[in-house]
């Protein structure tokens, strides 16, 4: 069958609108969680207020990252790769966040739309740090680290023969 075209058993249902997706399908009790995302590639977080989120309609539960310390240990990424740096990283940013986008808090609700518009509740005070935006900047002399834990934002080094 190789080069052939492959008949499409989905197409029917998909033109006909009747197609069923991972979002169609909705549990009895199932919850929706939203998140605080950073707007800033590196900064120290000063302060973060979720009580506007935890009053909102549907809110179930709003999580920062206080609130999970000692229940929740940090992502860690165990690569077997020789000579890899792979700093543990927080479920919910604390003190700093590193890129655009990384959690600070969750909303948990009813509905989808409920923990997003109870996360757009949440109040976060951030102080700029300086970031690094591109992999020439990351490696430049006295760049900014990402993490302290890793010296000169080099994660792994590696010789090829």
């Amino acid at each position: 069958m190789i080069g052939a075209s492959m008949p499409r058993l989905e197409d029917n249902a998909l033109l006909r609108g009747a197609a069923r997706f991972v979002d169609d399908i909705k549990p009895e009790g199932c919850l929706h969680v939203a998140f605080l995302r950073s707007p800033m590639a590196s900064a120290r977080i000063t302060s973060i207020d979720v009580s506007a989120a935890a009053q909102a309609p549907g809110v179930v539960a709003v999580f920062a990252a206080a609130d999970l310390e000692g229940s929740c240990a940090p992502m860690s990424a165990r690569m077997t790769t020789p000579g890899l740096i792979s700093p543990d990283r927080p479920i919910l940013a604390g003190d700093r966040v590193r890129f655009v986008g990384e959690a600070m808090a969750a909303v948990v609700a009813r509905s989808r739309y409920e923990a997003e518009d109870a996360a757009e509740l949440i109040v976060a005070e951030l102080d700029p740090l300086p970031a690094v935006s591109t992999l020439d900047a990351a490696m430049a002399e006295g760049a900014p680290l990402v993490h302290d834990s890793v010296p000169g934002n080099r994660y792994i080094t590696v010789h090829r023969a």
